[in-house]
């Protein structure tokens, strides 16, 4: 071997003359250093391999650059000192390599890798500088790749300088060294320049990006880029807007293409799993990219336990002169393997948020997606189930992904904390092996279980929220039946029976939580009990040494499998919420439209041509409508009449391609169509937003539009005129404001066929006639535009205006069609329609008089109320409301091993059956605690007035009793008591450091005061984004259930893809809040990572300094530094979750506290069961609004209704009529007089009595949820026969037991049973024909709008013989049959301006119903 040779001297030392890697004896330091590796190892491992890597990788990002379009404007001060570094460092690396070449170091044995570090260092530096220009220019952030060389380049260099400069002063090798370190200065420079970000010299729109897609890999791991959304949150208040948006690759309408993509390619989409498995192909890269951070984490955290031995043994020898430089080395180790363990989870954790973000992204569009795509009939079945979907299952899973790594890599740890135990306690280490593998079997077969039971109860939560969201949905309605307490106790009951559900769920939790802590509190006793047994039959004894180097395994091994016993029931869970949501993937798609075929050129004259055409409402159905043949010319206006039940409604949804035709042809022309329904469908925005659907603004054809339907005297009467926000289902527009809305989004969209529902049934006889002419009439602007129109209608005085008349009899088939004069006239049911409508004109043009509106009718404006936010911001939640249990901790057991471990080194070997005995039962009292953990339970319960519901979008109620009942029922329980547990255990933890370690004890009070600082700077940005998370949902689940109840309105105009756009959209803003509060999360355990590394170098330099700190002492305190990081980790993930739920306490309570109530202290009178007896109902001087901050909706209203009468309410469409109704249901607040019912004025009964002792038939029927007996009897728990005899003659009466019986009778469900609207209002009037000895007075309000002539003729007929002799008020808007009243009440403008008589009215010839009169007769 050759001797290395320094200008001709002789050099024998270890560092030049072997590889090593670690100096042995023979230093060229002398005595000054004998801990170092050899130059040969420092050049060929640390220098040869960052560079090649950097080169191999180096071509491959410019070809990534090179087809990239410039983004910087200039290359500014910044690009041109980056390059003059890279020129600066090429010829220091040049300079390095002439002077190594003039030693003859490279004739000793390791030249050749002298002269091989030192050319590649200089091809990195011209590498260098080529891709920073490339990198500055086409690059929106700093250079990954520059970066990590330049950081793993600079610190590998430091230790090579570092030997360099230790060795000899020789001026060769001297001036070797200092261009070494002028090189490491050069790339450190380099290093902070990459790291500085190009915002300001980019150009647009890359400068408009968030901070994040701008930041740079270390700022990014470090989580620095959220430091400035922390100075705002700490400062002021966060909004939604004012939040990032989140990087391009978490783009919703990415993953959802994404997803599709490798949706599409699954061959059999019902095998189980999937999803899962196409889930995580359509994000692999980013799924795998969490792999290697995950793996360094697990090496880091077994580095620990190594350390601990090392600096042990080190402590205890007693040569400390020798052990001095060792000791500096140990801490250079300590600072290594913490701030790796901090940067490695900090970097797992980064990229598990980001996934865990794409999952939520990507299984949310999906859903979205899907949603669009299913019929409307699966769609209107379903309900609001699919709302847990988005909800329950998708944030179950994407919570669930927290732990699944730790599925594979939990045994993983496992497996080396056992090896390593075998290391140390020999055969003891076969007692955790088997304690492991024992509760990792019971474990693998209860995680089914769990999966099973949480689908069991998440099914429960979807019923629950399902009903409730179809109440909340209709509670004007709910509180008209006075049914709004039977429904919250069977909400009540089903929350019941949902927390019955989840009993299951928590006792299988419960055990796995007790299986996790078996390790934590059995296993190290009988593994120490197993080790001192065997070592005494050997003389052996427990050193300090392994006892807390065993002791630190042991808490290692427990850490994993307590995750694993988390993470494997997690996971089996995510899996079952992703078969839920599978099963809804699956759902067959509507394809009815691919029955409809486009008409060939000879045909241009017909517009749409049914032969031997058959529809039904499922495709395992019968036919409602069959055999039909017809040809619909273009613009002309066909009009289809028939009576109640006989399939109009059926006909239109399958001329739009919305039900199934299972028999002969469908052709058309139009791809999109204008599409009225007969219930519009309104979404919760502005009249004008809803009118403009998802088409371009045009002021002028604007205001055409609304003036046609006469939309512009509303808007007179509002504020802010057409950007009035119409409530959740237009809940604040009458029925006749609504049908106008949506008649009128009909005709802007302008569709060159429109298909309209029976919306003329809401409209008064003035306002009918006003938008007739207007709309439909010969002269309308429909004819004006040559639209093609196809009107259902039970309004037979246009038919003239027809050009061509379609009748339906009731067996779903066409009895006649043609003109009006072809029509055969003799036919039974024309007969009926025509002697109906003989005397009624429609021919001319009423373009002057138009209707009056009260002020009232709209009450809800554009905008929301955040008046409370602020104060909900801040808040965490009332400590009062909840009981915490606490538990026993771990700290005792450590405590005890050290008292243990240094008397059996001391041979007191006949203690050892004393101590051994107490760490028992700590351990078993530890155990006991944990398995009696009780889960406490909360309930919310308010009441609101219908101005509240007005106001408030359904997606922010559903989201309350959805998203927060779940969290509170899922995250509080467990939260709150592993939160306190490991915060008790970090408070030990640091006492038992203070015990250790004295000189800690001035250390302490520092580290509390800056713990107490960083939770004050977390928290005021913490609370924000978590309450912002959970607000941000509302307007998502707002858009999908108005997507659902508009399926075939948005599928007819050909808005599916803006509608999915617009979801889309709102699922990015609601992902802005979810990603930055998990990032902030991730960002406080990085700091306490942090101060847990700082801690510990403390720690162990305090320890290596000091002489007068025994070894267990030591030991002690670094097993509490180990476990103090595994707290401040566990404190951190729990208090999230204790965050979360405290976030959805707080905004329950504040419905609670905040929700006006609309009961009265005054409301305290209870009437004798049987009140009202006669039904007198006096109106005093009345002034009423829908709520404190509007104008009055009625005033001055005075009359008396006596018992038996029957009274009608006339006038045009807003005039106060159904105001009225509301008044005598305490709907309305009463601002002066009294309603008095048989001498009780209403202001002194409790509202829900009050209605339960009137009965009404609402305006818009209701059908709740379940069977058709509970429909009919909705007041009573439980029927008897006698009940449901009395529900047939009902049924009978109104003619639609035949139906009904068909369909399987009063125990069938009404969602499976195809009622058309006008059966739907025959079937509430049996409801109320049942009640009709409950009280003498029955209202209804426009209950025939929906009826045909014939039937409404029935129900007038009923009513004056079941109601015979009762009080009946009728808001009537057709006059034909108000003569029968024997008065009739005419309000405008929310005033009564007459009431008498019929005959006394028609003979006022300048009065208002005579107007009326006249204008309809």
């Amino acid at each position: 071997m050759a001797t290395p040779l320094f200008n001709g001297t002789v050099l024998h030392c270890d560092q030049l003359q072997n590889f090593g890697p670690v100096v042995k004896a023979g230093s060229c330091a002398g005595h000054r250093d004998q801990f170092d590796f050899t130059l040969a190892f420092e050049q060929s491992v640390l220098s040869i391999g960052p560079s090649t890597v950097f080169l191999l990788a180096f071509p491959l990002r410019c070809s990534q650059l090179w087809p990239q379009t410039r983004k910087t404007r200039r290359s500014g001060l910044l690009g041109h000192i980056k390059l003059g570094c890279a020129v600066v460092l090429g010829v220091l690396q040049l300079s390095l390599f002439v002077l190594w070449t003039k030693t003859n170091w490279q004739s000793g044995p390791f030249g050749g890798v002298t002269i091989a570090a030192n050319t590649l260092g200089l091809l990195d530096a011209i590498a260098l500088g080529v891709l920073s220009f490339a990198e500055h220019r086409r690059s929106v952030r700093p250079s990954t790749l520059i970066t990590l060389y330049l950081l793993f380049s600079t610190a590998f260099d430091a230790v090579q300088c570092r030997t360099l400069w230790l060795l000899p002063r020789y001026s060769a090798l001297r001036e070797i060294t200092i261009v070494f370190s002028a090189i490491i200065g050069v790339k450190v420079g380099l290093l902070v320049l990459e790291a500085v970000e190009k915002k300001t010299l980019l150009n647009p729109p890359w400068n408009r990006a968030p901070p994040e897609s701008l930041s740079g890999i270390i700022s990014r791991s470090s989580f620095w880029w959220l430091n400035s959304l922390f100075l705002r949150g700490y400062k002021g208040i966060l909004s939604i807007e004012s939040l990032w948006a989140t990087d391009h690759s978490m783009d919703s309408e990415r993953l959802l293409v994404q997803l599709t993509s490798t949706w599409s390619m699954t061959q059999n989409k019902t095998r189980k799993h999937a999803l899962a498995l196409a889930l995580m192909r359509s994000i692999k890269w980013p799924f795998l990219s969490v792999l290697f951070p995950r793996l360094c984490l697990t090496a880091f955290r077994f580095a620990q336990p190594l350390l601990l031995k090392r600096i042990v043994d080190s402590v205890g020898q007693t040569n400390q002169d020798q052990n001095k430089n060792i000791g500096y080395g140990l801490l250079g180790a300590t600072a290594l393997v913490y701030l790796g363990n901090a940067i490695s989870r900090g970097i797992f954790n980064y990229k598990k948020v980001q996934v865990m973000t794409l999952a939520r992204g990507a299984l949310i569009s999906m859903i979205l997606s899907k949603i669009l795509t299913v019929s409307a009939t699966v769609a209107a079945d379903k309900g609001s189930d699919t709302l847990t979907l988005m909800s329950n299952d998708v944030e179950n899973v994407v919570g669930g992904y927290q732990l699944i790594n730790d599925v594979w890599a939990s045994p993983v740890e496992v497996a080396i904390a056992l090896w390593l135990l075998e290391r140390e306690l020999g055969i003891a280490c076969i007692v955790p092996a088997l304690i492991s593998a024992a509760s990792t079997l019971v474990i693998f077969r209860i995680s089914p279980m769990i999966g099973q039971a949480f689908a069991a109860w998440n099914k429960g939560i979807q019923e629950r929220v399902s009903l409730t969201s179809s109440i909340l949905g209709n509670m004007k309605e709910v509180k008209l039946l006075g049914l709004a307490d039977r429904w919250a106790v069977d909400i009540q009951y089903h929350r019941v029976k949902e927390l019955e559900l989840s009993k299951k769920a928590r006792i299988l939790s419960t055990y796995r939580l007790v299986l996790g802590r078996i390790s934590i509190y059995l296993t190290p006793c009988v593994t120490f009990g197993v080790f001192v047994a065997v070592a005494q039959r050997h003389n052996g004894s427990l050193s300090v040494s392994e006892a807390f180097t065993s002791l630190s395994l042991l808490s290692l091994l427990s850490s994993p499998l307590s995750l694993m016993f988390t993470a494997l029931p997690q996971t089996f869970m995510v899996l079952a919420c992703l078969t839920r949501i599978q099963d809804f993937l699956v759902e067959k798609d509507t394809d009815y439209k691919a029955n409809i075929s486009i008409l060939s050129k000879s045909t241009q004259n017909n517009i749409l041509v049914l032969k031997d055409a058959a529809f039904t409402l499922k495709e395992d159905g019968r036919p409602i409508i069959h055999g039909l043949n017809l040809k619909v010319h273009r613009s002309t206006l066909t009009i289809v009449i028939g009576q109640v039940g006989s399939g109009k409604s059926t006909l239109l949804k399958g001329l739009i391609g919305e039900v199934p035709l299972i028999a002969g042809s469908l052709q058309n022309t139009c791809k999109e169509l204008a599409y009225c329904e007969q219930q519009p469908w309104l979404v919760n925005d502005s009249i004008q937003n809803n009118i403009l659907g998802h088409s371009a603004f045009e002021e002028k054809w604007y205001e055409t539009v609304i003036k046609c339907s006469t939309l512009d005297q509303d808007f007179t009467t509002l504020s802010l005129g057409g950007l009035t926000a119409v409530g959740s289902k237009g809940i604040s527009l009458s029925g006749g404001q609504k049908a106008r809305v949506a008649l009128a989004r009909a005709i802007y969209s302008r569709k060159d066929m429109a298909i309209i529902d029976d919306m003329l049934s809401g409209l008064d006889r003035t306002t009918e006639e006003f938008v007739w002419a207007n709309v439909f009439g010969p002269h309308g602007i429909f004819r004006q535009h040559g639209t093609t129109v196809v009107l259902a209608t039970h309004s037979v005085r246009h038919l003239k205006d027809a050009d061509h008349i379609i009748v339906l009899d009731n067996n779903g088939t066409i009895i006649e069609q043609g003109t009006f004069n072809s029509l055969n006239l003799e036919h039974e049911f024309l007969h009926g329609l025509v002697t109906s409508s003989q005397d009624e004109t429609s021919d001319k043009i009423i373009v002057s008089q138009t209707p009056e509106n009260n002020k009232g009718s709209i009450t809800a404006a554009v905008g929301k109320n955040d008046e409370l936010k602020d104060d909900l911001l801040r808040k965490t939640g009332d400590a009062t409301l909840y009981k915490y249990y606490l538990k026993s901790v771990g700290w005792k057991d450590e405590l005890w091993i050290k008292f243990w471990a240094e008397a059996d080194t001391g041979s007191s070997k006949h203690k050892t059956g004393f101590y051994y005995g107490i760490y028992i039962m700590l351990g078993v009292v530890g155990l006991i605690f944990t398995y009696w953990a009780i889960f406490p339970l909360a309930h919310i319960y308010y009441r609101a007035p219908l101005s509240f519901f007005t106001m408030t979008d359904i997606g922010v109620t559903a989201n309350r009793f959805s998203q927060d009942m779940s969290l509170l029922d899922i995250g509080l329980s467990p939260g709150a008591f592993l939160t306190l547990l490991s915060l008790t255990s970090v408070i030990m933890g640091m006492i038992i450091i203070i015990v250790s370690l004295k000189y800690m004890a001035a250390v302490i009070p520092f580290a509390v005061v800056f713990l107490y600082g960083l939770q004050l700077f977390y928290l005021r940005t913490s609370r924000q984004l978590r309450y912002m998370d959970l607000e941000a949902k509302s307007p998502l689940y707002t858009h999908f259930l108005e997507t659902i109840q508009g399926l075939s309105s948005i599928r007819s105009f050909g808005w599916a893809s803006a509608t999915l756009s617009n979801g889309l959209k709102a699922l990015d803003i609601s992902q802005r809040p979810f990603y930055l509060l998990h990032c902030i999360q991730q960002w406080l355990q990085l700091v306490l990572d942090l101060f847990a590394f700082g801690m510990a170098v403390l720690f162990v330099g305090i320890a290596i300094s000091t002489s007068s700190t025994s070894a267990g002492s030591v030991g002690l305190g670094l097993l509490n530094m180990l476990t103090l990081n595994q707290s401040l980790v566990m404190l951190i993930t729990e208090w999230t979750e204790l965050e979360t739920s405290l976030g959805a306490i707080a905004r329950l309570k504040d419905v609670e506290t905040h929700t006006p109530s609309e009961s009265k202290s005054t409301e305290t009178f209870i009437p004798k069961s049987k009140w009202p007896v006669h039904g007198n109902i006096l109106f005093d001087n009345i002034e009423a609004a829908y709520n404190t901050n509007m104008e009055p909706v009625l005033r001055d209203i005075s009359f008396r209704v006596e018992a038996g009468q029957k009274v009608a309410i006339c006038g045009r469409t807003g005039s106060g009529k159904s105001s009225l109704l509301l008044a005598i249901f305490g709907l309305l607040d009463l601002r002066l007089g009294s309603i008095t019912v048989d001498s009780l004025s209403i202001s002194t009964l409790p509202r829900s009595i009050l209605r339960s002792h009137l009965n009404i038939v609402p305006q818009d029927p209701i059908i709740f949820p379940g069977s058709v007996r509970l429909n009919a009897i909705p007041y009573s728990s439980s029927t008897s026969p006698t009940d449901d005899q009395r529900i047939i003659a009902a049924l009978t009466l109104v003619r639609l037991w035949d139906t009904i019986s068909s369909r399987g009778g009063l125990d069938i469900d009404m969602s499976t049973i195809s009622l058309s609207q006008g059966q739907k209002q025959l079937f509430c009037l049996a409801r109320a024909w049942l009640r009709k000895d409950k009280s003498p007075i029955l209202v209804l309000d426009e209950a025939t709008s929906n009826l045909d002539h014939r039937t409404e003729d029935l129900i007038q007929g009923i009513i004056r013989a079941e109601w015979k002799g009762m009080t009946v008020i009728a808001v009537v808007h057709g006059l034909n049959t108000v003569v029968d009243f024997d008065r009739i009440a005419v309000l405008e403008n929310g005033m009564l301006i007459e009431f008498d008589a019929p005959g006394k009215l028609l003979d006022k010839r300048d009065g208002a119903f005579r107007d009326l009169w006249d204008r309809q007769m």
